[in-house]
């Protein structure tokens, strides 16, 4: 029976492949039960998929394990709002299913290729309710992901459209940099939804940033280096 967990425990994780998503896995997992543990699955979703939706009612919550998503607010008319990226490891659904608040307000859509641990609502409510720890572990992600969001929304609120551009670009250099240079290769669309300002004026900003060397732009790549990350930084700051 204990081997049988344990290789329960083993596949689950095994869909985490960065260092610490396989620790943070390994560690709420094990104050799982273990007929808990036998209802969960591995859900893979691609590149472009959508997770959930603004208004689809919530009855699952998610682990995300692999990959990273976007997690947007669809307002009226049309304007889609983006509330910010998740990587690896991160939690989907649980605010709506912990308040009781029957559908989700948010719309995650996969950035990359996704591995998740999906439980249902009840199942989710049951293991909280029965373990302390699993709980504590669940609150700290909900309130990193909660004070992420709370910074991105004192900076946006009262700017302009060049000043939210480059906090986002900035963001993403801290996400996706690698020894030291970060290359985008992002429609100006979803810029343009990311910031809440149309394209031509992620056009305008794009190349002001560039005359003023705070990004570099080949074609249809924007590359940010350690240097132009300092100067975005103190742009928005």
């Amino acid at each position: 029976m204990a081997e049988e967990k344990a290789d329960r425990l083993k596949n689950l994780i095994a869909g985490a492949k960065e260092e610490k998503a396989c620790q943070w896995i390994a560690g709420i997992l094990q104050f799982m039960p273990e007929d808990l543990q036998q209802k969960c699955r591995l859900v893979h979703r691609n590149k472009g998929a959508t997770l959930m939706r603004v208004g689809d009612e919530a009855q699952s919550v998610y682990l995300l394990i692999d990959g990273e998503v976007k997690i947007m607010n669809e307002l009226p008319r049309g304007i889609i709002y983006a509330l910010g990226n998740l990587r690896a490891p991160g939690i989907l659904g649980e605010n709506e299913v912990l308040t009781g608040i029957p559908y989700y307000r948010g719309t995650v859509m996969c950035e990359t290729d996704c591995k998740f641990i999906y439980l249902s609502k009840n199942d989710f409510l049951l293991w909280m309710k029965e373990s302390h720890d699993a709980l504590y572990r669940v609150t700290i992600q909900i309130i990193e992901k909660n004070l992420s969001q709370v910074s991105r929304d004192r900076v946006f609120l009262f700017s302009t459209g060049e000043k939210r551009l480059a906090y986002l670009l900035a963001r993403y250099f801290e996400q996706k940099a690698e020894a030291g240079i970060c290359v985008l290769h992002i429609p100006r669309s979803k810029l343009a939804d990311e910031i809440g300002f149309c394209m031509k004026t992620v056009d305008r900003c794009i190349a002001k940033f560039k005359q003023l060397d705070m990004i570099g732009r080949h074609g249809a790549k924007i590359t940010i280096t350690k240097a132009q990350y300092t100067k975005l930084r103190e742009y928005f700051g």
